[in-house]
Order: structure tokens, then sequence, then C-alpha cells
């Protein structure tokens, strides 16, 4: 079975330094929970320019830091998600189920590894 982030990868880019590792993955897990939070807060102002600005935000950064953790499969539907900038709330709810369809066994792995407590409710 494989698994949502490539640990190998991850470990060999940071130098086997488990204390960055542990803060850099707890750090991910937080910001991207707060970050789906805030999109999914009001469906019903999915398509102003305010939203647009912050989906486009939220999928570069979450793009560019999957890429990072070696969560290879959340950053592709990402990016995807990314060129959806400007669509209506029915294709953005969807794009952010597929994010979150990807996202939480990503998280779980990541509690896993890090351990519940290195995350701040």
């Amino acid at each position: 079975m494989s698994t949502p982030i490539d640990i190998e990868e991850l470990r060999a880019n940071l130098g086997y330094n488990c204390e960055v590792e542990r803060s850099l993955l707890a750090h991910f897990v937080e910001s991207v929970n707060e970050w789906l939070t805030i999109l999914r807060r009001d469906p019903d102002n999915m398509q102003n320019d305010e939203f647009n600005a912050m989906w486009k935000q939220f999928t570069v950064n979450l793009t560019e830091q999957a890429r990072n953790i070696g969560a290879h499969g959340l950053a592709e539907i990402s990016a995807r998600a990314e060129h959806q900038f400007a669509s209506d709330a029915t294709v953005k709810l969807h794009l952010l189920g597929l994010i979150e369809r990807e996202f939480r066994p990503t998280e779980e792995f990541i509690l896993s590894v890090v351990g519940q407590t290195a995350i701040a409710v």
C-alpha cells in the first residue's frame, strides 16, 4: 500500500532532521484545515472577486506546500483547482471535495508520523 506522502523524499530533502519534519508537517495540517474551513464558510459568495482571490491564493499555497512535503496526489488536485478560481460554487464545492478526499488520508498519515499532540487544535 502506498502512502499519501513520499516520506523518504521529504526526509532526504530535510536532511533527515526529525524536528524540522515534525514542525513542517504539523504546520501543513493546521494550515490546510484552516484554509478548508474558510473556503467552505460561505458558499453563496464563492464567485465574488474577493473569494476568487482567496481561492487562487489557497490553491497556489496548497500546491506548493503539498509538493514540498511529497504529497504529490494532493498537489496535482490542487493544481487543477488553481485554474478554476473563477468557476461557480458547484464546481468549487466539487473541487473542495476532491481536495478534502485526498487531504484526509494525508492528514491521517501525517498524524501517524508527528503524533496528534503536535497539531494545534
